[in-house]
C-alpha cells in the first residue's frame, strides 16, 4: 500500500464514494511508491485522472460486476491509526465484505485503477 513503512498517511482516510481520488493524492504525497503509484501515474486511454478507489468505491465496483471476485484488492482507505499497525483496507470481493478487511500496508494485493466520469 505504501512503501515507506507503517506510518499514517495524511489525507487517506476517506471511505465514501468520491473520496478515492483525494485518498490517492494523499498517498502520492506521503509515500515514495506503493499501490497508489500505478493508477496515479497511468495515462491509459489518453487520460491521467486514474486513482485507487476508496473502500466504498471498491465495494460498489464489485456489486456492479466491475472487478473479479477471485482476488483481493487494495483500496485507498487507510484504517484508523488506533487499529493494527497503521493498516489499510483490502477486499476479497467474493466474500461480500462491507468495507474490506484491515491489512498490513506491506501486504501484496491487486491494484484496481478507476476514474470518475
Amino acid at each position: 500500500w505504501c512503501s515507506d513503512g507503517t506510518h499514517a498517511v495524511s489525507g487517506a482516510w476517506g471511505t465514501a464514494i468520491g473520496t478515492g481520488y483525494s485518498n490517492t493524492e494523499g498517498m502520492s504525497k506521503g509515500c515514495t511508491s506503493g499501490a497508489w503509484q500505478a493508477p496515479w501515474e497511468s495515462t491509459s486511454g489518453g487520460v491521467s485522472d486514474w486513482y485507487l478507489p476508496s473502500s466504498d468505491e471498491l465495494i460498489t465496483l464489485s456489486a456492479a460486476g466491475g472487478l473479479s471476485g477471485e482476488f483481493t484488492y487494495w483500496s485507498s482507505t487507510q484504517v484508523s491509526a488506533s487499529f493494527l499497525v497503521e493498516g489499510a483496507y483490502a477486499s476479497n470481493l467474493v466474500n461480500g465484505q462491507s468495507r474490506g478487511r484491515p491489512s498490513a500496508k506491506n501486504d501484496f494485493w491487486w491494484v484496481p485503477a478507476v476514474r470518475a466520469f
